[in-house]
């Protein structure tokens, strides 16, 4: 499960645990059988969302799954996703010109949809993604 927050730097450990948040995403999601919403990221690492210190849990309904990149930008609030599971990138970065990275990497994802898992359990809680897309729309200009 990857769940989005502020995140302190740690390297995942050999059994699937990282120093700074816990479980990996995939041995969490290993012990426990559910799956997580996310872009699609090939290498997903756990995070809250909300901040789990501004009344997160460490629960599959407060879990995404994201890359380092895609978190990093999530947690400084250049990507936000809706209640809705659509994915909003600042216009600050999408009025940037820079190279295929940044247009592939991030501002192509501007108005696409998170994977959302079959299971509702599974799915994050829309009130969360609320709270944190709140967030978002206030400091991403």
């Amino acid at each position: 499960m990857s769940v989005v927050g502020s995140r302190a730097s740690g390297a995942p450990g050999t059994d699937g645990t990282r120093s700074d948040s816990g479980p990996s995403a995939p041995a969490w999601l290993g012990s426990t059988g559910h799956s997580t919403s996310g872009l699609g990221s090939s290498a997903p690492e756990a995070r809250n969302a909300p901040d789990i210190e501004a009344a997160g849990i460490a629960a599959v309904v407060n879990g995404l799954a994201l890359c380092a990149i895609h978190h990093l930008a999530f947690d400084r609030d250049l990507l936000g996703i809706d209640p809705a599971g659509m994915i909003h990138i600042a216009g600050r970065l999408l009025r940037e010109i820079d190279g295929p990275m940044l247009r592939a990497g991030l501002q192509g994802f501007h108005g696409a949809s998170i994977s959302m898992p079959r299971r509702p359990g599974d799915r994050p809680d829309p009130a969360r993604l609320e709270a944190r897309f709140e967030r978002f729309t206030r400091v991403a200009a």
